[in-house]
């Protein structure tokens, strides 16, 4: 079974084999760096991303976000790349953008969907 592992910029990426579709801290930003550091922007719903297509994104069976920052906790984003079967993990801090339609992991703990075990560590 092959693997494709495909980064997005500024700093997520999307692992799909022939079974399972993953994102990994998907962010979306109008222009990644616009006068950075005094003020990034991030886009809102239509917006392309960095100049890709929507047709283009494709729906996920599990988003994964690492971290709380609003870049990657964003409901537009979320909203954007799931179906309504798509597993959310995310940390406690992400439950006040994102609801509570999310499954909370924290170090140590694992969650399994499918053929999928994910276990947080610390960073």
């Amino acid at each position: 079974m092959s693997i494709i592992i495909k980064y997005f910029q500024p700093s997520w990426f999307q692992i799909k084999n022939s079974d399972i579709i993953i994102y990994i801290d998907p962010a979306y930003l109008k222009k990644y760096y616009t006068n950075y550091p005094q003020k990034i922007e991030f886009s809102t719903w239509p917006d392309p991303i960095d100049g890709l297509p929507e047709k283009d994104l494709e729906k996920v069976d599990v988003i994964l976000i690492t971290h709380h920052h609003k870049d990657h906790c964003k409901t537009v984003t979320v909203n954007r790349l799931r179906h309504t079967d798509t597993l959310v993990i995310a940390p406690k801090r992400c439950i006040k953008e994102l609801g509570t339609d999310i499954e909370v992991i924290k170090p140590g703990e694992e969650i399994t969907s499918g053929a999928v075990k994910i276990k947080a560590v610390e960073a």
